[in-house]
């Protein structure tokens, strides 16, 4: 008897985390009319999908979890002004292709690499070929771009355009810079820019494969960051879509959950 009721639970924390794991890959919501009852209602894994109707816009956003906020998840957030542990570190995989040899990481979190594949690909289509200039970086290579750039361009500078440890979406390993493909680039940094027709096609575009322009030129009061052309942050389709036609920064999304998720939380401690 106590080898079935074993196996039973084992069985049932299995399929709820290969349910996760194919939601957070997808980024999206329309696998959760997939999951089994018995797994989302499951006392071993609360899986209650949350609609938030989102300020200023006509859409609703559902998810299947608050561990969508978690660090390193799919919709985490960083900025100035909230951060993580500069010792975190997400689970990686590498994605060489595309990326020039003097990219010190060349890794991003595995549910980034096919979806990049596929922006990078529309773009060569597009005539507009595209590299990656920067991937994932650490906390500790994070301090080191710091201390560089502040020696170089001063202290005002890098705090306008480089993050402090614990505090860019590079460390979450869901970001990427991107940059005009040219072969002076490929061997060099220096020779690297981002062309104003490839930006605006990445701008018009790049949702549609689950990517946003995390820092919009005319949103830095909002983002906190300078206007970056060629930062974008994987998301997944159906928030970058949103996200994409509201002209909403993912910083006021992010508001508008955690805004919901505490009234949820607050609510529950009451009845109970």
């Amino acid at each position: 008897m106590k080898h079935g009721v074993g196996r039973a639970v084992v069985s049932m924390v299995l399929a709820a985390w290969t349910t996760l794991t194919l939601l957070m890959i997808n980024g999206g919501t329309q696998l959760v009319n997939q999951t089994s009852a018995s797994v989302a209602n499951s006392p071993l894994y609360n899986f209650q999908p949350v609609t938030i109707h989102l300020d200023r816009t006509n859409r609703d956003l559902t998810f299947p979890s608050w561990k969508y906020l978690q660090t390193g998840k799919i919709w985490s957030y960083v900025s100035g002004k909230q951060g993580i542990d500069p010792a975190f570190e997400p689970p990686l995989t590498d994605i060489t292709d595309g990326t020039p040899s003097w990219v010190e990481d060349t890794r991003v979190q595995p549910m980034v690499k096919e979806p990049l594949e596929k922006l990078r690909h529309a773009a060569a289509e597009a005539k507009l070929p595209i590299l990656v200039s920067s991937a994932y970086r650490s906390g500790t290579a994070q301090a080191k771009i710091r201390t560089e750039t502040t020696a170089k361009n001063g202290a005002a500078h890098t705090d306008e355009y480089v993050a402090r440890p614990g505090h860019s979406e590079h460390q979450l390993g869901l970001a990427v810079d991107l940059t005009s493909f040219s072969e002076k680039c490929k061997a060099r940094f220096s020779d690297c820019a981002l062309d104003p027709k490839t930006a605006g096609w990445l701008a018009a575009h790049a949702h549609e494969y689950g990517f946003i322009l995390r820092y919009p030129k005319g949103k830095e009061k909002i983002t906190g960051v300078a206007s970056e052309a060629w930062h974008f942050r994987y998301v997944g389709k159906d928030l970058a879509s949103l996200i994409h036609e509201s002209g909403l920064t993912f910083d006021e999304v992010y508001q508008n959950m955690v805004k919901l998720r505490d009234n949820v939380s607050v609510a529950r401690s009451s009845a109970s």
